[in-house]
């Protein structure tokens, strides 16, 4: 895609009538490039879902954090098994285990959709883990699954939570407020001291550090959403520009001897980029852009001939 954009880019410039017309086809063509590249990624890495299911997460966090106000704890990202639970609230009255969801098509609430049924059986799943992980079950205390639902632009969000299979159903944002009062009230009898609800949060916030650690080690952070994003913009603008600069100096500089010598300086400097980690894709994606170049004044001769 950058080769070929590159490519039509610089025969458009050639024919233009003067400078302006020159700049607007280098610039248009640019930011469609670089712009089609950023939906390529989105598309083809699946990333975009994920960028979202975890704005959905920081979303219920924020409802969730006030929480603390009342005397409670939100502890965030508790795995117990390969998967983790999203958030874990202990209040006096009692923990819960949420999980966040999104959808750019909404929920079904009634009658329950397949993948809202799905949701609530993950959750339902996580509760029933948490209660049963030592920390939890030595202080005998009662988990509540929650799930609160994000997405779905124009749909009309529940003003309050529902109860289905045993799951508080939170979408929206005044659901997600009235189920925070309800569950914040002071009147509602304490089922933890405040001790209890300490001696839980550092029980989760160790158990955390050490999968933290462990997962680390074993499996590295994959990059975010906008390292990839920002990653293939500079992949692209190096291809192009080592395409373009790669063209200009063939047609700027003479004798042949020195252009050979620039561009194998270019060449050199790309392997030599290409050596480190950090910059591996920046001088891969530098050679492929003067090496097409370097392929296209190969081959115009041969094309010149069948012409």
């Amino acid at each position: 895609m950058v080769i070929v954009a590159a490519a039509v880019t610089t025969g458009l410039s050639y024919v233009a009538p003067n400078r302006f017309i020159q700049g607007l086809t280098v610039g248009g063509m640019g930011v469609l490039t670089f712009g089609g590249i950023g939906v390529l990624v989105l598309l083809i890495t699946g990333t975009a879902p994920s960028g979202m299911g975890a704005t959905a997460e920081q979303w219920t966090a924020s409802e969730l954090r006030p929480l603390r106000k009342a005397g409670g704890r939100v502890v965030n990202s508790l795995a117990l098994r390969r998967w983790d639970i999203d958030h874990v609230v202990i209040l006096p009255r009692g923990a819960f285990a949420v999980e966040s969801k999104w959808s750019g098509n909404g929920w079904s609430l009634d009658p329950p959709s397949r993948q809202l049924a799905a949701a609530i059986e993950q959750v339902t799943r996580n509760a029933r883990d948490l209660r049963m992980w030592k920390p939890v079950k030595d202080s005998d205390v009662e988990i509540q699954p929650v799930l609160f639902l994000w997405g779905g632009t124009g749909i009309t969000k529940q003003t309050l939570p529902r109860r289905i299979d045993g799951v508080d159903v939170v979408y929206g944002l005044e659901a997600s407020r009235s189920w925070r009062s309800t569950v914040s009230r002071s009147e509602i009898e304490p089922a933890m001291d405040p001790d209890t609800i300490n001696d839980l949060w550092l029980a989760m916030s160790s158990h955390i550090d050490k999968r933290d650690a462990y997962d680390a080690d074993r499996d590295p952070v994959p990059p975010t959403l906008s390292k990839i994003y920002w990653t293939a913009m500079l992949a692209g603008f190096l291809a192009v520009g080592g395409f373009i600069l790669c063209l200009k100096a063939f047609l700027l500089i003479h004798p042949w001897p020195w252009f050979a010598l620039i561009t194998f300086g270019a060449l050199a400097g790309g392997l030599a980029v290409r050596r480190f980690a950090p910059t591996r894709i920046a001088g891969l994606a530098w050679l492929v852009g003067v090496l097409s170049a370097v392929g296209l004044i190969a081959v115009a001769p041969l094309i010149d001939r069948i012409n």
